[in-house]
């Protein structure tokens, strides 16, 4: 591509003039202005799904075969503030990009930058989350329920086998795909050379969903992660919130006199099963139930992982609130007439 047509490029060009072989986005195929073309002049923003803490998430569409992803936009401006920010997105795109190999983990397809922001691509799920579908007084039928939980732990299984703890797990973070089945997304908090010993002392991730030793700040593992999934383990079976109403410093100081006490949490009427099952997750470091002991509780009797990992097994749609309608409801598009993110500025792919 001659400089004159990069330039013409960069003052935008219309899906008519660009080649479909521009399609691909393989990183080793394409230079610096096929990047351009592919990645921004052929998916076109059309509207915000989620708004974090560290960057805006859009859906966006293939302006060529209809194709529909997820776009994470982060500014640099935000992002370049300190250095532990700019140190958390670096992180979150290097181990994001890692995880390629397991079904419940939602997939990052390819990182770029433009002058002003840092974007990540990655497959849509149905634009849902766990906590969409179980708030409001929905409550899961309990075939669904299980199954939505034994799809979390895999993918948690799976982050622990390449040593990495998510240190955010809880609803918001869970994807429903457009087939019914539960990924995990969001690594803004992640942290990888996590082995089953290895401990480290960053406070962060979610008051409601934070273990007690992340609290304490004295240092704490990748176990951290099963505190967490605990939590969703009795919101999803109970209908319930286990700190309902409460703040950060009253579930800090929940916590506190727990071990003070030597007292278990109190936990809203569950299952007997699924009561057992939150008691030795929801407990502390030293005694508390690793994943591999999760996946043989008898509350997952009913679940063979090893087909839940190839996605073999459907999720009945008359035991739950979901059903596949819910997702593919019309989208708002976004007028012509409003500013699009990415218009005008140049790619760097990673």
């Amino acid at each position: 591509m001659t400089q004159n047509s990069s330039n013409q490029s960069m003052n935008g060009i219309s899906p008519d003039n660009i080649d479909p072989q521009h399609m691909s986005f393989n990183t080793e195929e394409f230079n610096f202005n096929d990047a351009r073309l592919s990645v921004v002049h052929s998916f076109r923003l059309l509207k915000e799904i989620n708004n974090g803490s560290f960057g805006v998430v859009y859906f966006a569409e293939n302006y060529w075969n209809k194709e529909q992803v997820a776009i994470k936009v982060m500014r640099k401006k935000e992002v370049n503030r300190t250095p532990y920010l700019r140190h958390r997105a670096n992180e979150e795109r290097r181990i994001h990009s890692q995880l390629c190999y397991s079904p419940h983990i939602i997939r990052l397809r390819i990182c770029f930058t433009t002058t002003s922001r840092y974007c990540m691509m990655m497959d849509l799920a149905s634009q849902q989350t766990l906590f969409d579908v179980t708030t409001g007084g929905n409550v899961l039928g309990t075939n669904v329920a299980k199954h939505w939980l034994a799809e979390i732990c895999a993918g948690l299984q799976y982050l622990q086998e390449s040593n990495i703890a998510h240190r955010d797990i809880k609803r918001e973070n869970m994807l429903l795909s457009t087939t019914g089945h539960m990924k995990i997304s969001d690594f803004g908090f992640a942290k990888s050379e996590m082995t089953a010993t290895q401990r480290t002392r960053t406070v962060c991730g979610t008051s409601a969903c934070m273990s007690p030793e992340v609290f304490k700040g004295e240092g704490y593992t990748r176990a951290t992660d099963v505190w967490s999934f605990g939590i969703i383990v009795v919101e999803l079976m109970s209908g319930s919130s286990v700190f309902r109403g409460m703040g950060r410093d009253k579930i800090k100081a929940t916590l506190k006199s727990l071990e003070d006490c030597a007292t278990q949490l109190q936990l809203p009427p569950l299952p007997e099963d699924a009561c057992n099952l939150a008691r030795k997750m929801l407990c502390f470091e030293i005694s508390r139930i690793s994943l591999e002991e999760i996946e043989k509780h008898h509350f997952f009797s009913c679940i063979q992982f090893d087909k839940l990992l190839s996605k073999s097994i459907d999720v009945s749609e008359n035991d739950t609130v979901w059903s596949k309608s819910d997702c593919t409801e019309p989208v708002v598009m976004v007028d012509d007439g409003d500013e699009n993110p990415f218009e005008g500025f140049d790619l760097h792919l990673d």
